[in-house]
């Protein structure tokens, strides 16, 4: 579902275009990229997000589709990630049932096509489930030998 959403908003003429705080995310994360990595100003917006797109830009090259297409995987991933949550804390069936419903809810789609941090946010949230759900299967497990 990602995968058509962002190549659907590549055949847009706006596609490269940046506006807002996304706008300010790039012009941060390609001086970050430069080398200018503490910055002379306080931080007005967190600062996770311009950091890992300056990774992004390192690695592929300044460019929104790239960040929209990196975006869609980790958008991809953060689904698994919830998955494995699920069945971790509640069953086989329910882990998949929330990884599928993830999977097709349109504002999560929405957002992992935006520059915006909302796609870093919830792969990382995620994450922490999924980490967080293992860990108590594995102490349940521990508990129960």
């Amino acid at each position: 579902v990602r995968s058509i959403h962002t190549a659907a908003i590549g055949t847009s003429p706006f596609a490269r275009l940046l506006v807002g705080d996304g706008k300010g995310y790039d012009v941060w994360a390609a001086a970050i990229a430069s080398g200018d990595w503490v910055g002379t100003e306080t931080f007005y917006q967190a600062p996770l997000y311009p950091y890992a797109l300056a990774v992004l830009y390192k690695a592929a090259g300044r460019d929104p589709m790239t960040i929209r297409w990196a975006q869609a995987v980790a958008g991809s991933l953060a689904c698994v990630f919830l998955a494995v949550a699920g069945r971790r804390f509640l069953g086989e069936r329910e882990g998949l049932v929330a990884g599928g419903l993830l999977a097709i809810y349109p504002p999560a789609v929405f957002f992992d096509g935006l520059v915006q941090k909302a796609a870093l946010d919830n792969l990382l949230m995620c994450a922490l489930l999924a980490v967080l759900g293992v860990a108590a299967f594995l102490l349940h497990q521990r508990r129960q030998s």
